[in-house]
């Protein structure tokens, strides 16, 4: 008892303890009189226990007895001594005393656990793996991981291993295959051969994602097998249809030379051996591209790449007029969706309707990593109770009889569609249908039976099949243009994300595309040690201020040394302030100046940062900047002779103003 959201549970083979993610609060900072920020937890149980929601988190950190009635705190909960007196608790009031987690993280940098990284987070557990399970495995993962237990982020991409003492207690934490780009990990398993396969949930939240996929992770100990890797310029539209595919990113981890061969679901066999070439698909629907890499001793890898001819994807774009980077407090934007298809037309034609278009505009709180913020939370283009369909549809064997618009086995979904659009009992008849089968209403073929969905889940299907070939319809949302105010209260810790989405009507023989677009608009400051590109002479740095906690940022040295950040949007920007520290003990000042696009780009502005003060008490220094529209590299340069110090200044965030003068 005491979880707050757990998530992804494995169960060590040998000793039965139980391991689980647990999904934390939002909060992305301690609150005052209420209690800690939000962790994750990754949890072991090797019995049963209390374990701490919704008193405790983390390392049995304490939140405040809070009276929501009266608005008041009281005090810390005791994680030796827990009592449940909600008038809503119907069992015990002394609970057990609260077991912490084994690890735990929050959305910024975790002094704990260094290797958990920052930025959003969803815990999940793994299995633990024993090497003398899969003794006569050749392909087990190495002996070094026995008895440890793998963990993973959805969110965050990595997978660590945990170590454990004598007593199966936590001893420490380690990357795993951190050379590995992973796109959101959804589910872990070891096979019967000791090797790990995952899936993939890929790039966008609750979609149909062409990056989805299934991994298989082995252990080669002498010659490794070639990694097939293909690239291509684009995987659908209309016919006919032409794909530039390379295999130029494949590899061969022993360095080995490597060979090439293509083939296609239409013939085995090309006959094209080289890295790069093309293919042309005239026949409408899904064709699959595979990549087979050979080394010098015979091991092969292989690719397969599916594209679907038939139907040119949307184009969906929200256009905003001003910053498209950063949003300020008490100001506006103008914006607009725009929408086109091959196929279906446009919405400024007025051939596609506004009500077909799914846009949303959401506060996002606590997302410190420009780079990660939304990258969860893509909306579905279809709403929810027929994106469930579609996908119990896609798992099911329905693609076997049934095509979008072309007769099979069976006839095709829009020839359905209309038959029944009419019929307002046709969700129950076809749900039934679904789960019984039967025959004679297209003809001899019969339709199998589906006995392993329920009645929600084959309604569900049926409603999808329904609304194909038609429109699909939103409940009525923000304008498609429009101006969108910013609230006057401060939002410092979040991104605005504006989102579109529209899916068409499908081609002959094409499933429906969807088109997206996604604006995210973030609080304009950002943490100095953030940069993206740094020259010799700049430090991280941790400086404790004048509170006794700690200011984490970088200290620019003497000389000329630099930091750039990549694509800042300057539209509108006048002012740069820098929270920066110079105290006259140690450190010489310097001349700081801003530039465009490059070290020696146009001077933006410049400031001096004189040393000057006692303490390391940060100081708020602001810097005009020349007007300057759309993005940019932004480069920090100080320019400072060495005065006989090793230290310049220190710099521990930015904010960029759209004020020309302090309001």
């Amino acid at each position: 008892m005491g979880n707050r959201n757990p998530y992804r549970t494995a169960i060590d083979p040998k000793t039965n303890y139980l391991y689980w993610g647990e999904v934390g609060p939002d909060a992305g900072e301690d609150g005052e009189n209420r209690g800690p920020r939000g962790y994750d937890e990754v949890n072991q149980a090797k019995t049963a226990g209390f374990f701490g929601w919704p008193y405790f988190i983390g390392d049995n950190k304490p939140y405040y007895d809070y009276n929501f009635a009266l608005k008041k705190s009281g005090q810390l909960f005791d994680p030796q001594h827990p009592i449940n007196n909600s008038p809503n608790n119907t069992g015990i009031q002394n609970l057990p005393p609260a077991q912490p987690a084994m690890v735990w993280y929050p959305y910024g940098d975790s002094p704990d656990f260094p290797h958990t990284g920052r930025g959003g987070r969803n815990a999940m557990a793994g299995p633990v793996y024993y090497a003398d399970m899969y003794a006569d495995s050749e392909t087990r993962l190495p002996d070094y991981y026995d008895g440890k237990f793998f963990m993973y982020d959805w969110m965050r991409n990595w997978i660590l291993a945990v170590t454990f003492d004598e007593e199966g207690n936590y001893e420490k934490l380690e990357p795993f295959l951190s050379h590995l780009k992973f796109d959101k990990i959804i589910d872990m398993v070891l096979s019967p051969d000791g090797e790990l396969y995952m899936l993939e949930y890929g790039t966008t939240w609750f979609a149909h994602n062409p990056d989805a996929r299934l991994i298989k992770i082995e252990y080669e100990s002498g010659n490794r097998k070639p990694q097939a890797v293909i690239n291509a310029d684009k995987t659908a539209g209309a016919v006919p249809l032409t794909i530039q595919v390379s295999a130029d990113s494949s590899l061969d981890f022993d360095g080995d030379a490597i060979t090439y061969s293509w083939s296609t679901s239409e013939k085995a066999e090309t006959g094209i051996t080289s890295a790069q070439t093309s293919f042309t698909f005239t026949t409408p629907g899904d064709h699959f591209v595979t990549l087979t890499v050979t080394d010098k001793e015979g091991k092969q890898g292989t690719a397969t790449l599916q594209v679907i001819a038939g139907n040119e994807p949307p184009a969906v774009k929200i256009d905003v007029v001003g910053n498209s980077m950063f949003y300020w407090d008490n100001s506006s934007i103008d914006y607009e969706v725009k929408v086109s298809d091959t196929e279906d037309g446009s919405l400024a034609a007025k051939s596609i309707s506004p009500k077909s278009v799914r846009f949303t505009i959401d506060y996002l709180e606590n997302s410190e990593d420009l780079t990660l913020i939304a990258q969860g939370h893509m909306q579905d283009p279809l709403p929810a109770n027929l994106a469930s369909g579609r996908a119990l549809m896609n798992e099911s064997d329905c693609k076997a009889c049934h095509v979008v618009d072309n007769k099979s086995v069976g006839p095709s979904y829009i020839d359905i569609s209309k038959r029944y659009e009419k019929d307002p009992k046709a969700v129950s008849k076809l749900g039934e249908k679904i789960i019984k089968g039967g025959g004679g209403n297209w003809g001899e073929t019969a339709m199998a039976a589906h006995p392993q969905f329920n009645k929600s889940e084959a309604e569900s299907i049926a409603a999808y099949i329904l609304s194909l070939g038609k429109p699909v319809e939103f409940p009525p949302g923000p304008p498609l243009k429009s101006k969108y105010a910013f609230p006057t209260k401060p939002q410092t810790n979040g991104v605005y994300v504006f989102m579109a989405s529209y899916q068409d009507k499908g081609g002959k023989g094409a499933s429906p595309a969807t088109g997206r677009d996604m604006v995210k608009l973030a609080y304009p400051s950002f943490q100095a040690e953030d940069y993206e590109e740094a020259s010799t002479g700049i430090l991280q740095a941790e400086m404790e201020d004048y509170q006794g906690g700690a200011l984490k940022g970088i200290i620019f040295t003497p000389g000329v040394v630099h930091i750039g950040f990549n694509e800042i949007d300057l539209t509108g920007v006048r002012r740069l302030q820098i929270s920066a520290v110079a105290n006259k003990k140690d450190m010489t000042g310097g001349l700081l100046e801003i530039h465009a696009d490059a070290v020696d780009g146009a001077l933006l502005g410049t400031v001096e940062i004189r040393a000057e003060q006692e303490g390391n008490i940060p100081k708020e220094i602001w810097c005009a900047i020349k007007p300057t529209n759309g993005r940019h590299k932004l480069f920090l340069v100080n320019r400072q002779e060495n005065k006989g110090a090793d230290k310049a200044f220190f710099v521990d965030r930015l904010y960029l103003s759209n004020q020309a003068a302090e309001q």
